[in-house]
């Protein structure tokens, strides 16, 4: 407890006061995604909110993941997890369903007390500290590190039925890929192993993808010898360009999400987003000609 204190820069009494209160601490929202379902979002708010970034920073983030473990780890992106994958002949694709809420409070404690080495009573405080109404919250700073630190059973089998088909295999957060002639033989292993470990498979989200048609691995394309961004995405932000400013919208907001969006497509592959920019920078000129015209 005296170390604790320490790492999280707080006396003891309000340590365990906020451990208890700490459902209080939230903000709920939803937010729609892609799909047009609803995500549940639990932002915490300060002081939880500083408590859980000091918990990830000091015992979280140190912790060194397998190699093929990348969602969440710094230096790691979307594009390096579908580089594994580029050119492959097959690529299996599946993801868990509803991971955080999948993660219990009970294996977020093993996971402060059997792999970061905490006693009872500091892995039960920690785990106050970082779940939410028994599992993991969506919109933590903690969540996705605790969740690969929950994983990293289920990880080992995943990563031994690559090993015995010759395969490729990553795992981003819930999005679990394999690659190689025989990815569609990791299909129904793979899916015992999840449930074993007490994590759902969406029948509907399991895709086996040939070459010489799209494949794509985290919504990143990875045909050819370089992974690129689909042409369904770069069509999206670009709507969504052309609609920037529309009667009764949120400018600021909608500029924000764009510039996210085509910061990403950067990321992947340069070429792909130059047009993008370029067609944000008229719009913007536009928007600034309409105003000073109105003035």
């Amino acid at each position: 407890m005296r170390r604790l204190e320490e790492v999280l820069v707080m006396p003891r009494a309000e340590i365990l006061e906020l451990a208890r209160r700490a459902q209080d601490h939230y903000h709920s929202f939803e937010k729609i995604k892609r799909s047009g379902k609803a995500r549940r979002i639990d932002a915490p708010i300060d002081p939880l909110r500083a408590m859980q970034r000091r918990i990830k920073r000091a015992l979280i983030d140190p912790v060194k993941l397998p190699p093929r473990m990348l969602g969440g780890v710094k230096g790691c992106s979307p594009r390096m997890n579908a580089q594994a994958h580029v050119g492959a002949p097959v690529v299996l694709t599946m993801d868990i369903k509803d991971c955080f809420p999948s993660v219990s409070n009970e294996q977020v404690y093993r996971v402060f007390a059997k792999r970061l080495g905490c006693v009872p009573d500091v892995a039960r405080l920690l785990t106050q500290l970082t779940t939410l109404n028994g599992c993991l919250p969506q919109g933590t700073s903690t969540s996705t590190g605790l969740a690969n630190l929950a994983l990293m059973d289920l990880y080992d089998e995943l990563d031994r039925i690559a090993e015995s088909l010759g395969l490729q295999f990553t795992i981003w957060v819930d999005d679990i890929t394999f690659s190689g002639e025989r990815a569609r033989e990791a299909r129904e292993p793979a899916v015992k192993a999840c449930r074993r470990h007490g994590y759902s498979v969406s029948a509907s989200k399991v895709r086996v993808m040939h070459r010489g048609r799209r494949m794509e691995v985290t919504g990143i394309v990875a045909n050819g010898d370089a992974p690129s961004t689909s042409r369904c995405k770069r069509e999206e932000v670009r709507r969504k360009i052309l609609a920037l400013g529309s009667q009764g919208s949120d400018i600021g907001a909608e500029l924000r999400s764009i510039r996210g969006h085509v910061a990403q497509i950067r990321s992947v592959k340069q070429a792909q987003a130059v047009p993008l920019q370029r067609l944000l920078d008229r719009k913007l000129s536009e928007l600034e000609g309409s105003v000073a015209t109105s003035a």
